[in-house]
């Protein structure tokens, strides 16, 4: 997490919120507006992909964000796993500064 906020920070974002699972993450999706959610698809509690769909089917459609999932895993079926829970883009880990530019 702290690496991916230096990243964002080097990009040019501000206000860089940070939830310690999927639960947490759902639960601050639905109280305030984001741009953007990286979802790691494996978290404690809840994992990214149920958050994912939680935030899909409890949020206006002009509050949506856009959701980038994050895994170590870059298998084709994992990635259209995630792409049918709701997710927008996919990011493999290690994040790189590249990645996150594209």
């Amino acid at each position: 997490q702290l690496v991916a906020r230096r990243m964002l920070t080097h990009l040019g974002m501000k206000d860089i919120d940070v939830a310690d699972n999927g639960k947490v993450a759902v639960e601050k999706v639905l109280k305030q507006d984001y741009d953007i959610v990286f979802m790691d698809v494996q978290m404690p509690v809840m994992n990214g992909l149920e958050a994912a769909r939680l935030i899909r089917q409890n949020t206006s459609l002009e509050k949506q964000p856009f959701i980038v999932s994050t895994s170590a895993g870059a298998f084709k079926d994992e990635i259209e796993e995630c792409l049918q829970a709701g997710m927008n883009a996919f990011l493999s880990k290690p994040i790189t500064l590249k990645a996150l530019k594209e």
